[in-house]
């Protein structure tokens, strides 16, 4: 749990963590100790994990409420010194969005950090969605770092219908009521996968 602790608690209130202690704890961290750090088997590599999403939400001061179905993407570079980079991406129709993080640090809209949790063959990250809600995706790595699967959370905070946070598509504020999260793929690709976009 140190991992957790050191990187993320000075970015999320007590709820927040509430939250992320939750999340933990109906899932666990199983595949050895936290650590900040990637292993040195994944730098200079990407790892990519994808899944469908069927979000329902309405725009906030709104009363109408609308169901899109979207295809959602964590991608994740290591660079060759061990820097981490993150992105969480949103098509939807026709439209798209995303949001690149340092791993940390908050991105140009302000959101609250993703910070990746490795262990010895495994990764978690959380991706809050506003102050009350979050997606929670774990990752499981071979031997080798050649291949690795995936899974996907979405939870809210306990007593808390909906979340408000920014659209990835158009900024706008979006009061979200429900998601339901599909299966997940993952990849792990040699190099910076930022680089060809």
């Amino acid at each position: 749990m140190s991992g957790y602790d050191n990187g993320m608690a000075g970015h999320v209130g007590g709820k927040m963590r509430q939250l992320f202690f939750v999340l933990i704890a109906a899932t666990g961290l199983v595949n050895g100790p936290a650590t900040a750090a990637p292993p040195a088997m994944l730098y200079g590599k990407s790892i990519v994990v994808s899944w469908n999403e069927t979000q329902t939400m309405r725009r906030v001061g709104q009363v109408n409420i609308f169901t899109k179905p979207g295809g959602m993407s964590v991608s994740i570079y290591v660079s060759t010194a061990g820097r981490v980079f993150n992105r969480i991406a949103l098509i939807s129709g026709q439209a798209s969005g995303r949001s690149d993080q340092i791993a940390g640090q908050r991105d140009e809209e302000h959101r609250l950090p993703r910070v990746p949790i490795f262990t010895t063959h495994s990764m978690t990250m959380y991706s809050p969605r506003g102050s009350s809600a979050m997606r929670r995706i774990s990752v499981d790595f071979d031997q080798g770092f050649q291949t690795c699967q995936a899974r996907v959370v979405y939870a809210k905070e306990t007593g808390r219908e909906t979340s408000i946070a920014p659209s990835l598509i158009n900024r706008e504020l979006i009061e979200m009521l429900d998601v339901k999260v599909g299966a997940a793929t993952c990849s792990i690709r040699n190099g910076n996968v930022f680089g060809e976009q």
